[in-house]
């Protein structure tokens, strides 16, 4: 009858414990994530930045202004 006993309360100790667990995990995963920025990538070097810091030009990014000039008119 002890051996139950214990056995029972480990078992409800055990389901305790996941259930804070849960609540846990949960609570994490509802706060707001930032957004991605697009990438796009150089047209004469082909590296790749972010679009907010890239120079744009008739729909073709640039690095640079250097690049932008190299590019041409």
């Amino acid at each position: 009858m002890r051996f139950l006993l214990v056995m029972l309360l480990i078992l409800l100790g055990a389901w305790w414990w996941r259930q804070k667990k849960r609540e846990k995990h949960t609570v994490r995963s509802t706060t707001p994530t930032t957004q991605a920025t697009p990438m796009v990538h150089c047209h004469v070097c082909g590296v790749h930045l972010p679009q907010t810091e890239a120079i744009a030009a008739n729909g073709i990014y640039f690095c640079s202004a250097d690049h932008q000039h190299r590019a041409g008119p």
